[in-house]
């Protein structure tokens, strides 16, 4: 028995955790080049994380979605095939004196996501306090079927160097496909638990990234400059159930919905503050602060836009 002494029994919780587990990585990986002008790469990598079941819902091999999973989900095998060519070494374009280099290349492999916590699949209990009494109660709904999450990835790309490389340039565009997307589930909290990890969900992002560099002085002090731009777009392909999830957090609230890009941004519209106390009351508008107490606006809050009548 342990003593935790003359605190308030009314708020009293005892037990805690600290986050262990275990990961194994394991890669292969052989190239090949010819002449020096055409690459090719090939790499597979076996996954393992104690934070998946040992059961997938399937066979101990299973080739469902994207990647093939061993001894049921703790293990991924996820392989990686890319490819080069140097343009710039080919004899036609030996004329082309302002190009030093010129290369394209393309790639596509699977990478593998286990950011779900520690022990969502298997049951865990937690302390719990009701009026004045401790005992412990159901942390999770536990799921042995959870598995890796999985992104595929497909990349195109262009680098070039030009004027004995005073100037030199990448340009990617990429799409990145995910399946077996880890999710929060929500389910009915009558047994004090409202949710639990599951692999439903799907996700596309499509992007490209820009970079551009320049060596304006090339003496003895050199100065480069550059510039680099990105742009990206996810949608959602699938939910369970197609439902939406709706996230809270910092007094925001976050929709990602089916068709529509990952955690959308939604709050009041605003229209300035009021200048004066006096305008504020007239709102009449009110919070409810920590302590339970209904406080009205005062000359400085936010002004929203009653767009409802």
């Amino acid at each position: 028995m342990i003593s935790i002494g003359n605190s308030n029994a009314a708020l009293r919780f005892f037990g805690g955790d600290i986050g262990n587990w275990s990961s194994l990585n394991t890669y292969f990986t052989t190239d090949y080049s010819y002449k020096d002008k055409y690459f090719l790469s090939l790499a597979v990598a076996a996954d393992a994380s104690s934070r998946f079941g040992r059961s997938d819902g399937n066979t101990s091999a299973s080739t469902s979605g994207y990647g093939l999973n061993l001894f049921g989900g703790k293990t991924a095998l996820l392989p990686a095939l890319s490819g080069a060519w140097i343009v710039s070494s080919e004899d036609f374009m030996q004329g082309y004196k302002g190009i030093d280099l010129l290369k394209l290349r393309a790639s596509y492999g699977i990478v593998g996501n286990d950011d779900i916590g520690n022990y969502n699949n298997r049951q865990y209990y937690v302390s719990q306090n009701l009026l004045g009494l401790q005992g412990v109660v159901r942390g999770n709904v536990a799921n042995p079927n959870i598995q890796w999450e999985r992104v595929a990835k497909f990349n195109v790309g262009v680098d070039g160097s030009f004027f004995n490389e005073r100037l030199s340039m990448s340009l990617d565009y990429y799409v990145h496909t995910t399946s077996k997307m880890l999710n929060y589930i929500p389910v009915t909290s009558i047994a004090g638990v409202d949710s639990y990890v599951d692999n439903q969900g799907g996700m596309q992002t499509n992007g490209f990234d820009f970079g551009l560099d320049a060596r304006v002085v090339n003496k003895k002090i050199k100065w480069d400059l550059g510039v680099n731009l990105g742009l990206y777009r996810n949608k959602i392909q699938s939910l369970s159930n197609g439902n939406d999830i709706v996230t809270s957090y910092a007094n925001g609230t976050y929709l990602t919905r089916v068709g529509e890009t990952a955690n959308l941004f939604y709050g009041q519209r605003t229209n300035g503050v009021y200048a004066t106390d006096a305008e504020a009351t007239a709102s009449g508008l009110s919070i409810v602060n920590s302590a339970g107490v209904t406080v009205p606006f005062k000359g400085g809050d936010m002004r929203f836009i009653d767009t409802n009548g």
